[in-house]
């Protein structure tokens, strides 16, 4: 009889008890006209904010697990298109995004699978764009703006004025998360980030004023591996400058600067591809139509080109270990040319 009555005690507490409380908060304001914000929440601790003070808005934010945090603030004047401005946000972890779009026909698409994720994108003036969304409106790129997957990713994104940018950062299988920095002034300029691994930085400044129908400056950065360094610097009136930077395995770093180049000109290309350990690489480029070109596959090399006059044409390559390059090429219509090892 006295276990029976335990018996009866246990389960009269359990079914008593309390079901486990997903505590999510959602607010959403809308003192603008014709908005629209979904808001879909399904793991517990969950926060989402959505502000649209302009018209014809767009949010849709979907986040699982446990702790993401989501705010969208939507302002700038009306326009004619519809949508207006439109964000996306998916995350599933404990991750954090916050998008400013202060602008007309902006587009910002953010998606965090992990932990510890943090996204930052703010942007201002007509069709500044960071990736689109597939769901809220057909704008003028087809990619995820800032995509973040694994633990502890760091991404902000600053842009004005027609730019685009694209980060793809990926820590799955490392012990660090990635940082990614783009920043774009007027212009039309277009960033892409892709790191793979932990512990990579990459860095992005466009300053350009590239406009009414000249090739749009580009800016590309690819790393894979571990503790990798990226810093494109491009500040340029010419048309059609082009940075990209692409290095494997640990501990490389690269610097591009394209500076001072005249208005309607033809840009210079900027390319510095590593795929050993510890190289170094730095390309200064400050007058029109210059090539630089810098391929570096051993292990602790280092290369410096400086191209001050216009029309030179720079190629290093390097294939052995603790090789050293320097070029200055202050004229015009230079061309050298350097390989050391085999």
């Amino acid at each position: 009889m006295k276990k029976l009555l335990l018996t009866t005690a246990a389960a009269t507490a359990l079914f008593a008890a309390p079901a486990m409380a997903q505590t999510n908060t959602s607010t959403v304001n809308q003192p603008g006209d014709a908005n629209q914000a979904t808001v879909e929440q399904t793991g517990s601790g969950a926060t989402s904010t959505v502000q649209q003070d302009s018209n014809d808005n767009r949010a849709l934010v979907r986040q699982a697990g446990v702790g993401a945090d989501s705010t969208i603030n939507q302002t700038g004047a009306d326009t004619v298109f519809n949508p207006n401005n439109v964000a996306e946000v998916n995350q599933t972890g404990d991750s954090t995004s916050l998008i400013n779009q202060s602008g007309q026909a902006a587009s910002a698409n953010v998606e965090q699978n992990g932990d510890g994720n943090d996204s930052i994108v703010n942007q201002s003036g007509l069709l500044a764009v960071t990736g689109r969304s597939e769901e809220l409106g057909p704008l003028n790129y087809d990619a995820t703006g800032v995509r973040q997957l694994g633990d502890d990713n760091r991404s902000f994104v600053q842009q004005q004025g027609g730019s685009t940018a694209q980060v793809v950062q990926d820590s799955s299988l490392a012990v660090q998360g990635n940082q990614s920095d783009v920043y774009q002034g007027t212009g039309n300029g277009q960033a892409y980030v892709s790191q793979t691994g932990g512990n990579n930085s990459s860095f992005i400044e466009q300053l350009t004023q590239a406009c009414c129908g000249q090739p749009t400056p580009i800016a590309s950065v690819s790393q894979i591996g571990d503790g990798n360094l990226a810093d494109i610097r491009q500040s340029t009136t010419s048309a059609g400058s082009d940075a990209s930077v692409i290095q494997t395995n640990e501990s490389n770093e690269s610097y591009i600067v394209q500076t001072g180049q005249s208005s309607g000109s033809v840009g210079s290309l900027a390319l510095s591809t590593q795929s050993g350990f510890d190289n170094f690489s730095r390309i200064e480029q400050s007058a029109d139509a210059n090539d630089a070109d810098v391929n570096q596959e051993g292990d602790n090399n280092q290369s410096r080109i400086f191209q001050t006059g216009a029309g030179n044409t720079a190629t290093v390559d390097q294939y052995s270990n603790g090789n050293v390059s320097l070029i200055n090429q202050g004229g015009t219509g230079n061309t050298a040319t350097v390989v050391q090892g085999s």
